[in-house]
């Protein structure tokens, strides 16, 4: 994941991220916008999914699927 967003930063978009409570305290880039939710991968999804125009699904397991 941080290889796309590092991509994305370097071509304009704007970044915004809901890190799971395990890793809230990772430092992200400064020009990403980091929304701390405080809940696990799972409860995440939530998030990710009724708050996003466009998913992309690249090869992960069942966290993936589960979004």
């Amino acid at each position: 994941m941080k290889y796309i967003v590092d991509y994305a930063l370097e071509k304009g978009f704007k970044i915004v991220l809901f890190p799971p409570i395990e890793k809230e305290g990772v430092e992200f880039p400064s020009n990403v916008i980091v929304i701390k939710t405080g809940v696990s991968y799972r409860v995440r999804s939530i998030f990710l999914v009724h708050t996003s125009d466009v998913l992309v699904v690249l090869g992960g397991a069942s966290g993936t699927i589960q979004e």
